[in-house]
This record gives structure tokens, sequence and C-alpha cells, in this order.
């Protein structure tokens, strides 16, 4: 049977000869009548190439993306888009323009007519902790920290080649360390217990009440006529009373308070502050501000004589680079809380005016610790008087000295 939707044709003749029928494949007609094809042929539908690809253009496939689904609508959007461009660019100039203020008003690179706001300006900006820090911020910030210090542990060593102390300790310089606690939680009755150490010098001290224990546990060269093995107590309240009294313009305060006011307005004088510098480093394995001031001839007069003033001081001619020169002060703050780490002060003395041939060396550490720590302070609770000790020293024995119980 013949495929339907098929017809053979009739054999066929060529020229070589009659050929054998063969089916060949002829469109179905349409049911309804007519020539036409009951499927249409691909000439019907496209009658040439040409019109194939006119009524679907045919696209590269490496072509295709969402530029060619969604029509780019970018020139649509261009003056919004520099609009918003101006606006964020105006913003950020106005933002950095105002901090350029801020900053130079901050490190007084430009000054306004209230020095408070400046300061409160300074404050803020250098608060920051990757600010820069100028010297009257950091030692205002590292005075405040210190009001609020009440123990502590120190170390403090103190070198000198003044003739007196080397040829009593027969050395050709004489250091002697104080290791010790302080507590300033009685401001009008500080306590401090310590130890100094020393060529020839082994000490135990405390101060207590006004009154400075002390007992040596080796004999000390110039004073082996007196007996001080046992406790020893010397009267500092006329000393107190009198630096009390010459601190007039601090009576309000205690005498410790009224030295760090003093000490406090002498670093915070603004031709100090000109002439200081901070930098930052690793001291001890701890982070720190190093302040480094090194004045001038001109400035020690002016520091010496200010500090005589306030301490109701004077003398005819005195000028304090007559008896001290060439002076260095360093001093490390703790960068996590502004409490002094660590303080270096050096200086060339002069103690003989008529021969200018006494000039020494003079050099004192200062390390502090255990901020905040409780210590435990005890004086003794019997003592000779020194006075009294004096007077007997001749003849005198521990077991003939008076002795006073407290």
């Amino acid at each position: 049977m013949p495929d339907e939707g098929y017809l053979h044709s009739a054999p066929t003749s060529t020229e070589q000869g009659t050929s054998s029928p063969e089916a060949v494949p002829t469109p179905r007609l349409s049911p309804l009548g007519g020539n036409q094809p009951l499927i249409p042929t691909a000439e019907k539908i496209f009658p040439t190439l040409e019109s194939a690809s006119k009524d679907f253009p045919v696209r590269d496939s490496n072509t295709l993306s969402v530029h060619n689904i969604f029509p780019d609508q970018s020139d649509q959007s261009k003056p919004l888009g520099f609009l918003m461009f101006g606006a964020l660019s105006f913003i950020f100039l106005l933002i950095v323009s105002a901090f350029g203020v801020v900053y130079a008003i901050g490190y007084d690179y430009i000054g306004i007519d209230n020095p408070k706001m400046e300061q409160n300006i300074a404050h803020f900006i250098q608060n920051f902790s990757f600010m820069p820090k100028t010297a009257d911020f950091l030692l205002e910030k590292s005075a405040l920290a210190h009001m609020d210090l009440r123990q502590h542990s120190f170390d403090i060593s103190l070198e000198s080649s003044h003739p007196s102390l080397t040829s009593r300790l027969s050395t050709s310089s004489a250091v002697i360390k104080f290791t010790g606690s302080a507590d300033y939680a009685q401001s009008q009755n500080p306590q401090i217990s310590f130890v100094a150490i020393g060529k020839n010098i082994n000490l135990d001290g405390v101060i207590a009440n006004d009154n400075l224990f002390f007992r040596s546990h080796s004999l000390l060269p110039g004073f082996s006529y007196i007996p001080l093995q046992d406790w020893v107590r010397y009267d500092l309240i006329k000393h107190v009373n009198t630096l009390q009294d010459k601190l007039s313009e601090h009576k309000d305060q205690s005498v410790v308070d009224g030295l760090a006011t003093l000490v406090s307005s002498m670093l915070l004088d603004e031709k100090v502050i000109k002439e200081s510098t901070v930098t930052e480093e690793i001291l001890d394995g701890t982070n720190v501000y190093l302040l480094h001031f090194e004045p001038n001839p001109s400035l020690i007069d002016y520091l010496g004589l200010e500090t005589a003033s306030k301490l109701k001081y004077s003398s005819p001619g005195f000028r304090p680079t007559n008896y001290i020169t060439k002076v260095t002060l360093d001093i490390w703050v703790n960068k996590a809380n502004y409490l002094i780490h660590q303080l270096i002060l050096t200086g060339k003395a002069n103690y003989d005016q008529n021969t200018q041939k006494q000039t020494t060396d003079e050099r004192l550490v200062i390390k502090l610790g255990n901020y905040h720590q409780p210590v435990n302070i005890q004086p003794p609770s019997s003592a000779t008087e020194y006075d009294q000790l004096l007077i007997q020293a001749p003849s005198a024995s521990p077991a003939s000295s008076t002795q006073t119980s407290y």
C-alpha cells in the first residue's frame, strides 16, 4: 500500500529508455479542493531566503545581552546622575573643609577670640586615639589623671657627682635608689614607705603624720657616731608649715596638691609648651607618649625666677643659670590612662660661683607603676627622737636613747 498522502506518478521515459516506475512524493491536496497542498511548502512560507531574513532577522548569538532585551535608558538618567554626583561632592568638600578648620584651631595653626572654645576644640579633636597630641593637651590630661591617683609604687634613682656626696661615699658618682609605695588617700596626711639603697647606704624609711621615720642597716659614712640601727623620728611639721606658708597661693590645698599645682603651672607655661615636642614610642612594653623639653638659658632663668617668686624667695642678683645649665626633661606618659610612666631630669649644677670649677652632673629618674593598687603603710610603733639623739650622740647608745611610742 502506498503511503497515504502521496500519489505515484506513471512511468517516465528518458533518452536511454524506459525506466521503472519510482515513487515520487507529491504533497497531499487539501480536502477543501483546489490545487493547494494540505501542508504548505517552504516556498509558500518563505518564497526566498532574502524574504525570510527580512521577516525574521537573524542575530549573532554572541550579541545577546540584557541590553538586547531591555532598551538602554542611560540617556534618560544622565542628568540625575550628574546632580547626585555634584551634591555628594559638595557635601564631601564641605566636611573636609570643616575638618580642616577644626584641625587648624585644635593645633594652634589659626586662632579665634574665644580661648575656652579653642581648648574645647583641641580636646575634642585630640581625644581621638589616632590623632597626634600637643604638649599642652598631654600635660593637661596627665595632670587630671594624677588628681585621681591615690596609690602607686615608685622607683627613684638619684645620681650626682656633688663633692660632698662623693667624698662621703668614697665614689666618683653617688647613686641612690629609692623603692617604695605611696598613698595619698588622705591628702593632708600622705603616707610613703621606701627603701634607700646605694654604696654604703641601706635605709628603711616611712613618712606619715608629718614625721619621717628611718633606720639604717649599715653605718652611714660621716654619721658613724650616731646610732641609727633603730627607728629614728624626724619631725617634718616645721618644714611642712614653712612650705605651706610659701605656697600661700594654694592655702586651700595640701602641701602635696599645692606642689603638684605649682609644677603643673610651670609645665603648662606657654613658653614651655612652645619648646616641647611630643612623639610616640614603646617603653618597657608599654605604649607611651614622650614629651621632650630642653630649655635654652633664657628660658631656664625665666622659669627659675617665676618659681622663686611663687615660693617667696628673693635674692639680689639671683640668676638660675649661675647654678644650673643644660637642663633636659623627658616625660613618658602612658597612652592608656595618661599617667606618668617614667620621668628623667638631667642637668649640670654649679656649686662654686667663684671658681666655676665645681660643675657636677645631676640625673633624676622616676618610674611609677601599680596605679590604684592598695598599699599598707604602717609607721613604727616607737622611735628615738632625732634631736634628742643628736644631743646624746657623743656618749649615746641605743639603750640610753629616749624612745617615744606612737
